[in-house]
């Protein structure tokens, strides 16, 4: 009798000792994948973004357009992978934001970015200094922030704890950067008094650069002594106010003329900039200052969301006074832990209600035979997951929801095919075995590679949603991939342990004698006998398959629609752009796409550069409060320029 791979499959697998061995291997570095496995909420998705600070100083709006950003847009559309570049100048100053495909690789595209740069900085007007580049990636955002208050303190009182607290969250693993929001720093000021300084004869200028020389460090040499080689430095920096005041700026008389002397040197606070308060709307305001985390790319949110919520708890009484209140305002490490544990919940529910679902139809041993393929399955996606790179986080655990049902079809069909041979009672239960596993071998593959092919095109969706849910069919592709294995190797050995049991309490299998194949048997044989009868079969199909997508269109449920934008300029755009600009970096967005009153700004696609473009003021208009406005011409929304 010929047998095919299944069947070759499974008697190899079938009374092996290592079968067991790598059913406990996969569970094992499943296990070790959740647990090693960075989490956080969402997927992540590179869009490689970098800010170039232009500064012209002198130069008009129209003039930096013309001489500056014009030809920076056309030097940078000539790069590889540059989709979108946006552009703003007000008066002595421009910027450019430069946006690459997704998915582009940051550092790659950061390279080509400084190559091209480099290689045309000869071209670039007198008095222009090379930009600065600075890389805008997702990890910049806070993920984590504290709000200190107390209504006892002032800014001053809470930017310093604030700023003790910064040393200990930058103390933790993984934390990229802290930043301190809110507050007066400290700072020492030099208050100069027009009185003093016509007194004394001293120019303000020399003032600012004597203190410019006090406050440095240098080593300045070394002399020896004896058998020791003695270094002289200068310095050290100036620390208080009385070493800012004891600064000599000059000699007038035969007198020593020092800072103090003509001006009052302050150590506090510095100047207020802005103002942050905290409190409950129409109640009272306590002044507020705030901390904001970013931790580093692929780092755990969990986890170091707990080390710094730790660290909080022991600066309290120490860093922080009692009556101080510190507030974590943001942690989307918890958040996202909360979502994992959901969706973790909803995954063991949903592999729990199959379980029951074919315990009830096949009985309890067939159950626990094709249970066994969810975990095992599960397990090996979870570590390829891990070795790919991919964070847990919703989308990877919606996918192995998705396939749930999925991957035990392959061993619902194996075990209950040799659930029948085996009460066959035909053949030795060996040859049972492999003879119901090689029977419907080929079937299950072939509709393994269906589903798979139903699947896989997910992945070459384009824009953001391809990275975003690449993790889905990533994810399903592999789970069924390991389910077919797992059905072929796996549930035969089981099945070939307990079903036989339960096989032999039954009555002799008769396939001919069973309900199923009767009805089946006598709805198929007229049908087959006769063409015309199969043919109405057929069209009647049709037309209810006809019928369904109709009715789905009058019912409302499947709708199409496309909706496009159009700024001042008359450049059209989709509507999801335009929320990525304004969602991905707020700063830039408004400086690129909604010129301030002082300059003009522009978004234009790399592949579609304009020579000769000028600049003009925009009007003094709000986006977001100015709804779009319909276009009798083509009809599309047009939204008004707004200020900045």
């Amino acid at each position: 009798m010929r047998t095919d791979l299944a069947g070759r499959l499974a008697g190899t697998f079938l009374e092996s000792k290592l079968t067991p061995l790598l059913l406990g291997a996969a569970v094992a570095i499943g296990v070790w994948s959740v647990a090693t496995m960075p989490s956080e909420e969402e997927p992540q998705i590179v869009v490689p973004l970098a800010d170039l600070y232009l500064p012209f100083p002198g130069r008009s709006p129209e003039e930096i357009e013309n001489r500056l950003l014009i030809p920076v847009e056309e030097v940078l559309s000539g790069i590889e992978g540059v989709e979108y570049i946006y552009s703003h100048a007000e008066q002595g100053f421009g910027l450019v934001t430069v946006r690459f495909e997704v998915g582009r690789d940051m550092e790659e595209s950061l390279v080509r970015l400084y190559t091209a740069l480099l290689k045309h900085a000869d071209a670039m007007p007198p008095g222009f200094a090379m930009p600065l580049v600075k890389a805008v990636t997702i990890d910049d955002v806070p993920f984590f922030t504290v709000a200190v208050s107390g209504e006892r303190y002032d800014h001053a009182a809470l930017r310093a704890m604030a700023e003790e607290l910064e040393s200990d969250f930058e103390a933790v693993p993984d934390v990229r950067e802290v930043t301190v929001i809110g507050g007066s720093p400290r700072e020492i000021r030099v208050e100069l008094s027009a009185e003093r300084l016509a007194a004394f004869g001293v120019d303000p200028r020399v003032i600012v650069a004597r203190l410019a020389e006090a406050n440095a460090a240098a080593d300045v040499g070394e002399y020896t002594r004896g058998n020791e080689v003695v270094r002289v430095s200068a310095g050290p920096f100036l620390a208080t106010a009385d070493d800012v005041g004891r600064v000599v700026v000059d000699v007038r008389g035969g007198r020593l003329v020092q800072v103090a002397d003509v001006a009052e040197v302050v150590d506090g606070p510095g100047e207020v900039s802005s103002y942050t308060f905290h409190g409950p709307p129409g109640g009272r305001m306590d002044p507020l200052v705030s901390l904001a985390v970013a931790k580093r790319p692929g780092a755990d949110a969990s986890r170091v969301g707990e080390a710094l919520e730790g660290k909080l708890d022991a600066a309290r009484g120490r860093i922080l006074p009692l009556d101080v209140r510190a507030d974590v305002t943001r942690n989307y490490g918890e958040t996202a832990r909360d979502k994992i544990n959901t969706l973790k919940e909803h995954l063991l529910l949903a592999i729990l209600a199959v379980g029951i679902v074919v315990a009830l139809s096949m009985g309890w041993r067939a159950g626990i035979v094709v249970m066994t393929a969810v975990p095992v399955t599960f397990a090996l996606t979870l570590f390829v997951y891990h070795v790919f790179g991919y964070t847990l986080n919703r989308v990877t655990l919606f996918a192995l929801i998705f396939v749930t049902g999925i991957v035990i079809d392959d061993s619902i069909i194996v075990a209950e095919n040799m659930h029948r041979h085996f009460a066959m009672r035909d053949r030795p239960l060996r040859a049972a075995a492999r003879a119901a596993v090689d029977e419907v071998g080929n079937p299950t593959i072939l509709a393994t590679l269906t589903v798979i092919a139903a699947v896989l095109p997910m992945l070459f969706v384009s824009g953001l949603m391809g990275p975003y849910m690449s993790p889905m069919p990533i994810g399903a592709t592999v789970a069924i991939t390991f389910s077919l294995l797992v059905a072929l190797i796996g549930t035969p050995w089981l099945a070939f342990r307990l079903l036989p049991v339960e096989a032999e309490h039954e009555e002799r299998y008769v396939l001919e004698e069973t309900r199923t194949y009767r009805a089946y048997r006598r709805l198929m044989t007229p049908l087959l006998a006769d063409t015309h009868r199969m043919a109405w079969a057929l069209a009647i199909v049709g037309v209810l398959l006809l019928g369904s997508m109709i009715s789905l269109g009058f019912l409302g449920a499947v709708r199409f629609r496309s909706r496009l934008f159009s700024f001042h300029r008359g450049l059209k755009f989709e509507s999801r752009d335009r929320a990525l600009i304004l969602g991905t970096s707020r700063r830039a967005a408004s400086k690129a796409l909604i010129g301030p009153p002082s300059g003009a700004g522009r978004r234009t696609p790399a592949a579609a550069r304009s020579p000769r473009r000028r600049a003009t003021p925009a009007a003094p208009s709000a986006l977001r409060d100015s709804p779009p406005a319909t276009d009798p011409e083509d009809g599309l929304a047009r939204v008004p320029p707004a200020s900045a």
